[in-house]
């Protein structure tokens, strides 16, 4: 910084008030309450509306950094004027009508890189403003977004829960309706057991009726061959029998001998 226009200027010594005026200026930027931060968007699964948060999270960062820029431009400024301030204390005399001058001229100076400071504050004010209006504003309807998503899948959510209840209590209804079909499949089992060892024993009773009968069938057949031996024996009777019957019907022969027959044989035939 060059200050050769004030090596002939007599040395100054500034005022009390205007050292506390300057104080008081610089605190009152310094103590000047930060803007509320930007609420962070709130959390969304569609990959658009996530890349819009960002682009507008990205935006505020520019502004807050552009924004930081200017201030500390400011605060060079400020530490520049302090500096050249300094430079002109250490150069410059207090002497009458000079440093009257020179304090006019220096206040002046400062109020002039105060008014420039009001005015980037003023400027940042306004920015900051702006941004927050349009991200406040981005924000709403992401999250009109959210809840509304948000409530849509509550409500498949809650569908989905009442179908599974659904699903459970009709897989235990399908769990008895199978455990009833099981006991009557063990019912049916016992009695196809039951039967089949009926049956196995009316096989064996007929087994046994079937030998009883083949019993019986040989000694009926046994019992034919001795009627039909009987029925035999009665015909040669019958036949004996006739034959007898005949004979003692059949006339005698004469015996022209005068010899009697019975007397020849001795005794009579029969």
């Amino acid at each position: 910084m060059s200050t050769d226009k004030f090596d002939n200027v007599p040395r100054i010594v500034l005022e009390k008030e205007d050292r506390d005026s300057f104080q008081r200026t610089r605190a009152a930027q310094k103590t000047k309450p930060e803007p509320p931060p930007e609420a962070a968007p709130p959390a969304k699964s569609s990959g658009g509306l996530i890349f819009l948060v960002l682009l507008v999270a990205l935006g505020g960062y520019g502004a807050s950094y552009w924004l930081y820029t200017e201030q500390q431009k400011t605060v060079k400024q400020l530490t520049d004027a302090g500096e050249r301030i300094y430079e002109l204390e250490r150069k410059i005399s207090a002497t009458g009508e000079e440093l009257d001058q020179s304090a006019v001229a220096l206040r002046v100076q400062v109020n002039e890189l105060k008014d420039k400071t009001d005015v980037l504050w003023q400027e940042m004010d306004k920015l900051w403003a702006s941004a927050w209006r349009r991200n406040q504003t981005e924000i709403k309807e992401l999250q009109t977004q959210t809840n509304n998503e948000f409530r849509t899948q509550k409500s498949t959510l809650t569908a989905m829960q009442s179908d599974i209840s659904d699903s459970n209590t009709n897989m235990a209804v399908i769990q008895e309706q199978v455990n009833q079909q099981l006991a009557k499949a063990q019912e049916i089992n016992s009695s196809l057991e039951a039967v089949v060892k009926q049956r196995a024993a009316s096989e064996q009773q007929i087994r046994d009726m079937g030998d009883q009968v083949a019993t019986v069938a040989l000694r009926i057949e046994a019992l034919i061959e001795r009627i039909d031996e009987l029925e035999s024996l009665k015909q040669e009777v019958s036949n004996i029998k006739s034959q007898t019957s005949a004979s003692r019907t059949q006339p005698q022969p004469v015996n022209t001998g005068g010899t009697p027959a019975s007397t020849q044989t001795g005794t009579p035939a029969g």
